[in-house]
């Protein structure tokens, strides 16, 4: 289920596709949302909307500043489970092996990458990174692009520094490293 293996396509798995979404996220668990971060599931329960009962999870974000409700019947309810510690050096060697394929047009650049992000698969985050790192190398960034790089960075160091114990200075270490080599 959590396991990062390259599949057919090239992209890194982190569930199983036939396995129910919800089934995913327990209370206590803690989740990856693209625009808040890492989150705590709080509770689980069913909630009547439209005549349908559908799961919802209260998760809390920033030390219980802000909480959202998700509905996690929907596939695309925007968190997703975090990775193990285990499966860092496949993040890294994804990022290292991906071939990036941008649109020239940064209006383009900018709409693909940013459903890229609200996918909240992290192979699709991984690509951003690259595709942005990649083009920086052979010219300048807009401020937006250079935004979207720096938060997709941060976002991606939180993570391994969260499931790994160690502190953001060495996660974003590691993801600077894997990047200077691209």
């Amino acid at each position: 289920m959590n396991n990062l293996t390259n599949g057919i396509s090239g992209s890194l798995n982190l569930q199983n596709a036939s396995e129910d979404h919800s089934a995913l996220f327990k209370e206590g668990y803690f989740v990856m949302h693209p625009v808040y971060g890492i989150g705590l599931v709080e509770t689980i329960e069913d909630k009547a909307l439209n005549g349908r009962t559908n799961r919802f999870a209260t998760v809390s974000f920033q030390n219980d500043k802000l909480r959202i409700m998700v509905n996690l019947d929907l596939k695309d309810s925007l968190i997703r489970r975090l990775i193990n510690k285990d499966d860092i050096p496949s993040v890294i060697s994804y990022l290292k092996e991906y071939q990036s394929d941008i649109p020239v047009k940064s209006s383009d650049r900018y709409n693909v990458n940013m459903k890229k992000i609200k996918s909240s698969d992290i192979t699709k985050l991984v690509q951003v990174i690259k595709d942005l790192v990649v083009l920086s190398k052979s010219k300048k960034l807009t401020p937006k692009e250079q935004n979207m790089l720096k938060q997709s960075k941060k976002m991606l160091s939180a993570e391994f520094a969260f499931v790994s114990g160690t502190n953001s200075d060495e996660a974003d270490e590691i993801i600077e490293s894997a990047c200077r080599n691209l």
